[in-house]
Formats: C-alpha cells, sequence, structure tokens
C-alpha cells in the first residue's frame, strides 16, 4: 500500500526557491551561447517542482518487495477411517422364573441309563450331581449319587456303604435330600429289627426315622420314634429349609380309620401329619430341637412334605384339606410358619395332585396332576394306586397362578410318550432353574410297573427361538 506524501508550506517556499536559482543558471549560459539557435519553451517552475516531486516519492518509496513465495495450503487432511461402532450388547436372557408360563416348554426329554426303580430325586446345591434312592438289583432301596462327565454321560455310585453296624443293603434308605452346604444329607432309614418291606419302603416310609450322614461316611439318628406290627411309626421326605437351619418331614402312625373324618375310607398309609423342627450341630453332631406337629386340614388322612420357599417362610405340602375330599384328592398348599395359615394353590377335589418342588428362586412350582385323566379304580384304600395312576407334570407360580401342563407323556403322537400309562413322581429342580430331575413311572407290561429318571431342558418360546 502507498501512502499520500503529506508537505509543509515552509518547506514548499523553500523548493520554490531552489527551483527558480536553478532556472537562472540554466538560462543564462544559454542565452549566450545559442542567441542565434531557436528558442525553445521555457521550463515553468511548476513542471519543476512535479518532477522533484515525483522523483523524491520514487526515491522515498522502496520498490514493492517481490511477493514472498506462497506457502502451500496445508493438504486437508485424509478421511479418517471411521472406527467400527461397538457391538450390540447382546441381549439379556430373561430368567424362567419371570416369564409367564405358557412360554415355558420342555425341549429336550433325556432318561439317565445308569439307575432304575427310583423313588426320590434331589439336585446337589451346585447342581453337579443327582442323589437318588433306589431298588437296583435287590428288594431295598439305598442311596445313590449320579454323576456326569463332560459329555454328559451320567454313572451311579452309593453315596454310603455302612450305617452304624449295620450293612445298608439289607435295610430301606431313602428319600434323602440335601443340607444346602452340601456335605450333609437327612433321609429316611428302615429301624435295625423290621422285617417289613412293602410299608417300610421310601414313599410309605413306616418303621423308620429320620438318620443324617456326612461325606465322611458318618450317621446319626436325629429321631426316636418307637414302632411295632400295631403301631408302624415312621417317616418320610425330609427337607431342610434354605439356611439349614429347619427340618420339615411327614410322620405317620400306619394306623387305618384313625383320622378325624368318618364314614369314609382312609388311605393305606394310615393317618399322617407334618413335623416341623429347629436344625443345628453340638460338638459336630447334627440335633433337632423343638419339634412342632400339625395337621393344617380338617382331616389327618394325607399330608406329605415337599420342602421350604425361597425364603424359609412358608412348607410347601400337598394334602387333603376337606372332611368330605377323598384321600386321593390331595391339594397342593403352603403353610405360613409364622401365622400358621394354609392357602390352597390346587382345589380340586376329585384330582391326583402331589409331588410338588419350588424353582431355585421360589417364583415356580411343578408338580403332579391327574387333571383330565379319568382314574378307573384305586382299589380299596388305594392298594392299586401305583398301577392305575395317571399324571403329568405341570407348572404354576408360587400364588398358584398361570397353571399349565408341561408333559404329555400319556398322548400318542408326542415325543415323550410312553408305550402304556404313566404317572409323575417327585421332582427336582436344578439350581440354574432351566432344567428338571423327575422320577416317571410308566407301566412297561401290563400290570408291571417300572421307574426312570429324566432329565427335562426347559426353554423360552420367545427368547430361545
Amino acid at each position: 500500500m502507498v501512502m499520500q506524501q503529506h508537505q509543509s508550506p515552509g518547506r514548499c517556499w523553500l523548493m520554490l526557491a531552489m527551483v527558480a536559482l536553478m532556472t537562472w543558471a540554466i538560462q543564462a549560459p544559454a542565452q549566450q551561447d545559442n542567441a542565434n539557435a531557436p528558442q525553445q519553451a521555457p521550463v515553468t517552475a511548476e513542471q519543476l517542482l512535479q518532477d522533484l516531486n515525483v522523483d523524491a516519492l520514487n526515491r522515498a518509496t522502496p520498490a514493492p518487495a517481490a511477493p514472498a513465495e506462497a506457502t502451500p495450503a496445508p493438504a486437508a487432511p485424509a478421511e479418517a477411517t471411521p472406527a467400527p461402532a461397538p457391538a450390540a450388547p447382546a441381549p439379556v436372557k430373561p430368567s424362567l422364573e419371570s416369564i409367564f408360563n405358557y412360554r415355558i416348554r420342555v425341549k429336550n426329554f433325556t432318561t439317565l441309563k445308569s439307575v432304575s426303580n427310583v423313588e426320590s430325586i434331589a439336585w446337589s446345591p451346585d447342581g453337579k450331581t443327582l442323589l437318588v434312592d433306589s431298588a437296583v438289583g435287590n428288594p431295598y432301596y439305598n442311596i445313590y449319587l449320579v454323576e456326569f462327565d463332560a459329555e454328559g454321560r451320567d454313572s451311579i455310585r452309593p453315596a454310603f456303604q455302612r450305617r452304624g453296624s449295620d450293612i445298608v443293603t439289607k435295610l430301606h434308605n431313602g428319600n434323602a435330600s440335601w443340607h444346602p452346604k452340601g456335605r450333609h444329607i437327612v433321609f429316611s432309614g428302615q429301624n435295625v429289627g423290621s422285617t417289613e418291606l412293602r410299608r417300610s419302603a421310601p414313599g410309605y416310609g413306616l418303621f423308620s426315622n429320620l438318620w443324617v450322614a456326612d461325606d465322611s461316611g458318618r450317621f446319626w439318628r436325629i429321631t426316636n420314634l418307637l414302632s411295632s406290627y400295631f403301631n408302624p411309626w415312621g417317616v418320610s421326605m425330609p427337607h431342610f429349609s434354605p439356611d439349614g437351619r429347619q427340618l420339615v418331614w411327614t410322620v405317620s402312625d400306619g394306623r387305618l380309620g384313625q383320622g378325624r373324618a368318618r364314614g369314609r375310607m382312609d388311605s393305606l398309609w394310615g393317618t399322617r401329619a407334618l413335623c416341623l423342627a429347629n436344625f443345628s450341630f453340638k460338638n459336630g453332631e447334627p440335633q433337632i430341637s423343638k419339634k412342632k406337629e400339625f395337621t393344617p386340614g380338617e382331616q389327618d388322612d394325607f399330608y406329605e412334605s415337599y420342602g421350604f420357599s425361597n425364603d424359609g417362610s412358608q412348607v410347601l405340602f400337598a394334602a387333603n384339606m376337606s372332611d368330605n375330599q377323598p384321600w386321593f384328592g390331595m391339594d397342593i398348599c403352603l403353610y405360613d410358619i409364622a401365622s400358621e395359615q394354609t392357602v390352597k394353590l390346587t382345589d380340586t377335589p376329585l384330582v391326583w395332585d402331589r409331588y410338588a418342588s419350588f424353582s431355585p428362586r421360589g417364583e415356580k412350582i411343578v408338580w403332579s396332576s391327574s387333571e383330565g385323566f379319568t382314574i378307573s379304580s384305586l382299589g380299596v384304600g388305594g392298594v392299586n394306586w401305583q398301577r392305575e395312576m395317571i399324571s403329568e407334570l405341570w407348572i404354576m407360580n408360587k400364588d398358584g397362578g398361570q397353571k399349565r401342563r408341561l408333559t404329555f407323556f400319556n398322548q400318542r403322537n408326542r415325543p415323550e410318550s410312553v408305550r402304556h400309562h404313566a404317572y409323575v413322581g417327585m421332582s427336582s429342580w436344578h439350581p440354574s432353574g432351566e432344567r428338571i430331575a423327575l422320577v416317571l413311572h410308566n407301566e412297561t407290561w401290563p400290570g408291571v410297573m417300572e421307574s426312570s429318571v429324566m432329565i427335562l431342558d426347559l426353554y423360552d418360546t420367545e427368547s430361545d427361538r
């Protein structure tokens, strides 16, 4: 940018004087030497001043510098390769205990090959083994552990070899269940000296007491029921509470016709009751205290215990609660320990509802039900019930809602259909909540019943597609 030159008045007068002097100095000699030369137009002061100003300005104003070589504009950054978007988190699979029961189905039915003739069953707390009672190769039930290898193949071994000084293969031992810590089991053991074979078997439980065994093979008897032929006292179906501090079981005196309901046929089990007691260890030995016997219904013909709710506040059991209810019409019930109130989860007076079990979180219950079947005849007092019973596995919420049938063993053209008729016995939920082990009793030949252990894999029909 060229800036405009400004000159003061004094400086202008000085320059005019210099111009005049220079003009005189130039013209005087020229007039003498060139008198005869043609006259040139005189140079005016304004012209000289203009030339002088231009020359001065040219000297004062430096020539503009050559433009610097332009620095190339930085190259536009290469377009960055976008980082891959983080993978969307895998959808959280809902627990089967939190969904509607209509979404729960059985995906696989697997029959164990290593064990048969089973009455009761229980998963270990870690879900790695099954505790079963089985009459394998002899007429007496004993307690076994079913183990699984990496490929899922099952094998069986005795849970123990001796009970005190008595060879256990000469006595019935069954209805075993785990202590929540997994080091002890409680079971029904036939009394030493008893020669009764049929009615002292697991499920009947006469002529027996409760025993506890640990994983080192030690045994302790924790009840002391004295029985005789006319008073065949016994116990069955013992279960620990989730914290291991309580124990519930069924007690029976085996006497017929002694129930509170009169004028009807009692069952072959005789009068029964539920027992609740505190469980603890003293000097390393198990013991029970504060035993309470109760019959919350209107009759005492049939009661059977199946364990505790997840928080230990309620007892799950089956009973024929009404006075006019036949013994085979038992219902599934919950007994609140604190309030001593009972809630019937099923209310079907002529339907066989038995063998219930809680899911691991206590939100669901599965049980065996003859709903939808007509049972021809169970015999006097139920002597033929095993040969005639037909039932399936059902599921419901802990409040008795959303009842739904899970299996179809007695329906043709179903994958799990059996050759003749069948009924579902005891069941046990796997700790994962996605598998159920059950005992299936089925007629292999007319009038011949056998039992096996079956594993049911459950799935959600909406999230497991």
